[in-house]
Order: structure tokens, then sequence, then C-alpha cells
């Protein structure tokens, strides 16, 4: 009898147990925002894994993207964007001298984030209409005539975010880029909590405010 007593007691507590664990609710599917007659579209995406995703986007394409983990607890709805890096741009180090020339010599040294050559990335001066092609090294040179203007320098190769850098002309430079890859979303949102409320009536809709809601449409 005791020992019956212990089983079912014992059954009862892993049982509360995993539920407070594993019942908390889930969704599923598409919410968006109903901006008429605009070019804007701003979505959640839910998935039964606690996942979501939320995307900002215009007629230019995606501004603002996030993603991470959610819970729902009765009507109440918490994103934890969490799970993207921090937006970076391209870079560069810059090292100059000065010699009696006549002309300036511009090298560049360009590498991708892991420290790899970037082939047939293009450098070039709108001004002077000169430029170059970086080589099997990421390396390439360009000569200009010495002055005491500054140039600006178009540093670009495709899928990689393009850099603009302003050198004295009067001096020799050798620099190094590090051009970031282009991502498929816009500014990453992190760091942030956000506290939606949803409403599981006909239609479903989540909203912050009555007059901020997104309707599921899939």
């Amino acid at each position: 009898m005791l020992k019956a007593l212990l089983v079912n007691n014992l059954t009862f507590i892993i049982l509360f147990f995993c539920n407070s664990i594993y019942g908390q609710e889930r969704i599923n599917g598409k919410f968006c925002r109903d901006f008429k007659f605009s070019d804007i579209s701003n979505c959640f995406l839910f998935e039964e894994n606690g996942k979501f995703t939320h995307s900002i986007d215009s007629d230019l394409g995606n501004e603002y993207y996030g993603e991470g983990l959610y819970k729902l607890v009765e009507n109440t709805l918490y994103l934890n964007y969490d799970t993207l890096d921090l937006a970076k741009n391209s870079s560069y180090t810059s090292k100059y001298w000065y010699n009696f020339s006549d002309l300036v010599e511009v090298k560049v040294n360009v590498v991708d984030e892991k420290n790899q050559p970037i082939i047939g990335a293009n450098m070039f001066n709108l001004k002077n209409k000169k430029g170059c092609e970086t080589d099997s090294k990421g390396n390439c040179k360009i000569l200009f005539k010495k002055s005491d203007n500054f140039l600006e320098l178009n540093i670009s190769s495709l899928g990689y975010k393009r850099l603009k850098i302003d050198i004295n002309s009067k001096y020799n430079h050798s620099v190094n880029v590090i051009l970031t890859e282009k991502k498929s979303y816009g500014v990453p949102i992190i760091n942030q909590i956000d506290t939606l409320r949803i409403n599981k009536d006909n239609p479903v809709f989540i909203y912050k405010e009555k007059s901020k809601k997104w309707i599921k449409i899939d």
C-alpha cells in the first residue's frame, strides 16, 4: 500500500514537472501588418519549435530583420531577438609615407572577413578615371600624379559591401581592406525583448495596441 502510494505520488510529481516545462503553448504561421496603399511590409513568421523571424521590407528591399525565440503564456507573447550578429561595414587600415617622386603609389590588399584574398575586386577613382583589379593574392596598385588634393577611392566586389576611402594624394599609401559580405537581410534587430498580445478568436491576430496589429495570413 505504501509502495503504491509512493509510486502514485512520484508519477504525479513527474507529470506536474513535465507539464510545467512543456505545457507552454505554441503558435505557427505568418502574421502581417495591414498597411493600406503602402509599399511597406511588416511580418512575423512563427514556428512550432519556438522560433520566430520578423522582417520589415519596403520597395527598396529588406530594411530590418530579426529572429529569435518566443514564449506564449496564455494570451501574452514574449519575443527575444537574440540570434543574429551585429551588422558590420567594410573597413580598412592605412599606412602612408612621403618621397620626392612626381608620382604617388597606392597599393591595396583586399581580403574577406576570414582573411582570404578577394580576387577581382575593383579599386577605382572616378575623378582621374584610374583603377585596378586585385590579383590572386588580393593585391592591386594605382599611380597618381602628386598633388595636395584628396582622392576618393571606391573598392568593390560582387557580394560584398562597397568601401570608400579618402586619401591625400601627396603621400604614398599602403591600404589593407576587409570587405564584409552582404547579407540577404537589412539591419539586424538584436538585444531586444518585446511583448505582444494574441487574440485567438477569428480572425487570429497579435497586437501591441489596438491600432497596431498583425493579422494571421498563413
